[in-house]
Order: C-alpha cells, then sequence, then structure tokens
C-alpha cells in the first residue's frame, strides 16, 4: 500500500514520456488520414499510453529479487477458486470483526482490482466506440495478460510464479471493465470518432 503514490507517479512520468516519444508520429497519421488534427483522440491517446503505464507499473512493479519472489519454490501459484476472496474475507471478520473486514486489506484489494479497470472500459469504448461486451471482452483479454504474466514468472524472467495468477482478479478486473464501458458515454463522448474525421469536410487553408 505504502508504494502505490510512488507507482502512481512511476505510471504518469513513464506514460506521458512514451505519449511525448511518439506524438510526432501520431500528428503524421492524423493528418494523413484525416487531413486535419484532433485534439481530443490525442488526449485520448495521452490517457491511454498514461492508463497502460500505470496498469503495468500497478500489476508488476516494484520487481523483488529471484529470491525474495520465489525463496525455495519453483514452478507458478495459481489461485483457480472462483470468489475464493469471499473465504478470505470470512477468515478476516472471525479473527477481528465484519466492519474491519470489510475495511481491511482483503475486502480493498478487491475493490482495487475492480477500479484498476474502469479506467480501461472508459477509454477503450471511448477510443474504438465500440460497444459494451466487446469492451468488456478487452478487458477481459488484458487481464488475462497480466494475470498469465504473473503465472509465467514474467515470461520466464523468473523461475516461478511472479505473484499468484488469481481468477478472482480476472473476475474483478472484468468486472471494472464492464462498469467503465458503462460510464463511457458519460465521461469520454468528447472524444471525436474517427469515421466523423474522415468524413468531415477539409479545414480551410
Amino acid at each position: 500500500m505504502s508504494d502505490y503514490p510512488i507507482l502512481a507517479a512511476l505510471g504518469i512520468t513513464v506514460g506521458t514520456g512514451c505519449f511525448l516519444a511518439i506524438l510526432v508520429p501520431l500528428l503524421i497519421v492524423q493528418y494523413w488520414r484525416y487531413g486535419r488534427l484532433s485534439a481530443t483522440r490525442l488526449l485520448g491517446t495521452a490517457a491511454v499510453s498514461v492508463y497502460l503505464c500505470s496498469l503495468i507499473a500497478f500489476t508488476l512493479f516494484p520487481l523483488p529479487t529471484v529470491a525474495e519472489a520465489c525463496g525455495l519454490r519453483t514452478g507458478p501459484i495459481l489461485q483457480a477458486i472462483p470468489f475464493g476472496f469471499v473465504a478470505d474475507i470470512a477468515e478476516e471478520a472471525a479473527k477481528t470483526s465484519l466492519p474491519g473486514a470489510l475495511t481491511g486489506f482483503v475486502t480493498l484489494q478487491v475493490v482495487l482490482n475492480v477500479v484498476l479497470f474502469v479506467p480501461f472500459g472508459i477509454l477503450a469504448r471511448g477510443m474504438t466506440h465500440r460497444g459494451v461486451a466487446f469492451t468488456t471482452a478487452a478487458g477481459f483479454g488484458l487481464s488475462l495478460l497480466v494475470e498469465a504474466t504473473q503465472y509465467s514468472g514474467v515470461w520466464g524472467l523468473y523461475p516461478c510464479g511472479f505473484r499468484v495468477a488469481d481468477v478472482d482478479d480476472l473476475m474483478t478486473n472484468t468486472a471494472g471493465a464492464l462498469i467503465g464501458a458503462l460510464l463511457a458515454p458519460l465521461g469520454v463522448g468528447w472524444i471525436r470518432l474517427a469515421a466523423a474525421l474522415r468524413t468531415a469536410a477539409p479545414p480551410a487553408v
């Protein structure tokens, strides 16, 4: 929890840097395809860049050493029981109290897993203008990629599973993408459609 502000700053800084690095090619592509610039699509692209870098920061960083990550263990770790967090919350409630469990780390982790993918649903639907089902499926795919990265030890970088690949994370991340997709018309309707740019009259010289 204490690392969250640092990770957020890392995601914003690196994401902004990545956007600036591709800004000139973006400008060229926009002029080539649409004959004009779209400030709203550029802003949307910047938000996507910052979000994806922040997602990487929160799901993979800080990177531990092999000894810290694995100890004497080898191989991946998978939590494959759906709604396993319910049992964890009940166990915490038995040790403390129900209010304490509902405000404890396990519950907070579930909430954060949902919140983490709400921006994805908003941005994905806002930038592509595809439907709720497509956006939710895309969120599921991105979450699956994250869990596979953790399950595979960052694709072989570690000889053990990097963190726990958790089916509950997959479920809660997808729920967050669904919520974001439903909220998208309220938050990013200002992002101009690519089709609208293609059919718009050319700007005056």
